[in-house]
């Protein structure tokens, strides 16, 4: 049975019970309604698909490969990837150096707050 144990906001982690004389697994993904296409071929029973879109829907097959051969796809497993994470989100600029009183501060813009870390003095 394919399932997803694991997922953030850009990847997926699938994993499945290993198929007795399979030498590979093909790992297709959709949509959550458009069709199935293959993106991976892996040797063991396990799968971390990445380069997803954040707060979006997908689905997921795998087919054992036995003797060169595809075997049918299996169930379908289901996951939405999770939302960029707040402090990314919010994130307006990037990091700049700031002198202040003879010390080099590395001054972070991020989920509304400003931070500040003492590099040098």
């Amino acid at each position: 049975m394919l399932r997803v144990i694991d997922r953030s906001d850009t990847g997926a982690d699938l994993a499945w019970a290993p198929q007795a004389g399979a030498t590979a697994y093909r790992v297709f993904r959709a949509g959550a309604d458009g069709p199935f296409a293959a993106v991976a071929e892996v040797a063991g029973p396990s799968f971390a698909d990445s380069g997803l879109t954040p707060k979006t829907a997908y689905r997921w097959r795998v087919a054992a490969i036995v003797n060169g051969v595809e075997g049918p796809a299996s169930g379908e497993a289901a996951a939405t990837t999770r939302p960029v994470p707040a402090t990314l989100r919010h994130t307006r600029r990037l990091p700049d150096w700031r002198m202040m009183n003879g010390r080099r501060l590395l001054i972070l813009h991020a989920a509304g707050f400003l931070m500040a870390a003492c590099i040098s003095s």
